[in-house]
């Protein structure tokens, strides 16, 4: 089990997204915090949620990756992108 701190201030973003696919709900390997959270990627993925809510969490623990990189590389053209797919799949439901 490895749980890394997400400050509130380094991983806005993804805290957001945690927050909206948890809503409050306990889940193992989120432990949500005054000034962050506490994540275990692994135990979050394998503790009971649907196969679209773990999609949501594999979305969540890259934002993760890009925020703590300062963002998206090169041409902003990936992170419209990223964007677009993820309004398409909204826009589906």
């Amino acid at each position: 089990m490895t749980t890394t701190h997400l400050h509130e201030v380094d991983y806005p973003l993804t805290l957001q997204i945690l927050d909206a696919l948890l809503g409050g709900r306990a889940v193992g390997g989120f432990d949500r915090l005054h000034d962050g959270a506490n994540v275990d990627w692994v135990m979050l993925e394998n503790s009971g949620l649907s196969t679209t809510e773990k999609a949501a969490v594999t979305i969540a623990r890259g934002i993760a990756i890009i925020e703590v990189r300062g963002g998206f590389p090169g041409d902003v053209s990936v992170a419209n992108a990223v964007g677009q797919a993820v309004e398409a799949l909204r826009l589906r439901h």
